[in-house]
C-alpha cells in the first residue's frame, strides 16, 4: 500500500513494507508508524500536519546524510580547513 501527498512544494510517496513498522519515504527506510498514521487523516488536520512536517524533516536528514557519505574523507578534510581558514581570516580582520 501507498500513500502520496504535496508538502511546502515537494511530492511525498511513502511505501508499507511487508515486515511490520517498514515504511520507505521517496525510497529511504523509515520505522515512524506515526507519519503513515497520520500523514492521510483528514479529520485531524494538527496530527496531519505533523506528520507532514515529520516526514519533510526525515527526509533532509537522510539526504544530508547521503551527502555527507558521499563525502570522502579528503574532501570532507578540504572542506573543513578551507572553512576554517575563512573563520580565521575573518578572525585575524575583526570580523
Amino acid at each position: 500500500m501507498t500513500k502520496t501527498w504535496e508538502f511546502n512544494g515537494n511530492g511525498y510517496e511513502m511505501a508499507q513494507l511487508n515486515a511490520y513498522g517498514q515504511y520507505t519515504i521517496n525510497g529511504y527506510h523509515c520505522t515512524d508508524s506515526s507519519i503513515w498514521d497520520n500523514v492521510d487523516d483528514v479529520d485531524n488536520w494538527e496530527k496531519m500536519e505533523e506528520a507532514m512536517e515529520a516526514a519533510e524533516r526525515f527526509l533532509i536528514h537522510m539526504e544530508d546524510a547521503d551527502i555527507l557519505a558521499s563525502l570522502t574523507s579528503s574532501h570532507w578534510e578540504e572542506h573543513y580547513y578551507a572553512e576554517r581558514n575563512v573563520l580565521n581570516d575573518k578572525e585575524d580582520r575583526g570580523l
